[in-house]
């Protein structure tokens, strides 16, 4: 898994070999994950605020529970948090897997590790509905845009 990471790495420093490859690694912590967020639309967004974090969390939280989502506090001056989400599927076995515990921050892009897992054709799965999402932190940078670093279509 580890020399994959880093061959898809080399693979984007190539590409991108006209303007440098400096690049580098930072800490990506794995906050809240869950197979049913209730996030209707595929997404990737940054949140920067508690009150954009709320907003989150109100919306993907059942309405029957009070047990806080995230159970640590966030430092919005040092972390930011990355959502991830899948849309809603028409099945389970749909998932969203870190890879590595470091992101790649390269210019103004942040490459995420991540694999989108999908049901198994040759299995039954259940006909549920599920939105599949995760909740990153890392610290505090400057980056505009947010990239798979293992996307695949789904």
């Amino acid at each position: 898994m580890k020399t994959e990471f880093f061959v898809k790495l080399l693979i984007l420093c190539l590409v991108s070999i006209s303007s440098g490859c400096s690049h580098r690694t930072i800490p990506l912590k794995s906050i809240y994950s869950s197979h049913n967020c209730a996030i209707s639309e595929s997404m990737t967004k940054s949140i920067h605020t508690h009150q954009e974090l709320d907003q989150l969390l109100n919306s993907i939280r059942p309405k029957f529970s009070t047990t806080p989502l995230i159970r640590e506090p966030i430092d919005f001056n040092r972390q930011t948090l990355i959502l991830f989400a899948l849309g809603q599927k028409t099945s389970a076995g749909y998932a969203i897997k870190l890879d590595k515990n470091e992101a790649i921050l390269k210019g103004q892009k942040l490459y995420l590790p991540l694999t989108i897992q999908q049901p198994d054709k040759k299995r039954f799965q259940a006909q549920v509905l599920t939105s599949p999402c995760h909740l990153f932190a890392v610290p505090k940078s400057e980056f505009r845009e947010i990239h798979i670093l293992n996307d695949q279509m789904y």
